[in-house]
């Protein structure tokens, strides 16, 4: 399996804010665009989006150009034309780091539909993997 940032996990993964954008833009011009709404409206999208949107901006610089590849026994890291091959056997302990929302699997707000993992290896070098 291959994991890289593409368009479509792009999409996936802001589904909260395009939708709630598109929720925010029908009321808005179902209730014949008084400002005060307008501004009700932006100021929900913003508390409600804002933290995944800059989750979704981290995420991306963090993995922007990086292939993962796993294998049936390793793990390969291919990052700007550089490739780390690990065995499953160097890592000492998998954390999977996730929000309730995700654990009870309704997520709610924009930032329940990000999770990653930190791989810890023999010589204490962490891995994050976001994608």
């Amino acid at each position: 399996m291959t994991l890289q940032i593409s368009l479509k996990n792009h999409l996936i993964s802001m589904r909260f804010f395009i939708g709630t954008s598109i929720l925010c833009l029908m009321l808005y011009l179902l209730l014949e665009k008084e400002n005060l709404v307008l501004l009700g409206l932006l100021g929900f999208q913003l508390i409600a989006s804002g933290p995944g949107l800059f989750m979704h901006y981290v995420y991306y610089r963090y993995n922007r150009g990086q292939t993962i590849e796993l294998n049936d026994d390793s793990l390969v890291i291919i990052e700007n034309q550089n490739s780390n091959s690990y065995k499953f056997s160097d890592f000492t302990k998998l954390v999977l780091h996730r929000t309730i929302g995700l654990d009870t699997g309704t997520p709610k707000w924009s930032v329940d539909y990000y999770q990653y993992i930190k791989l810890h290896t023999i010589t204490g070098e962490p891995i994050i993997i976001t994608c």
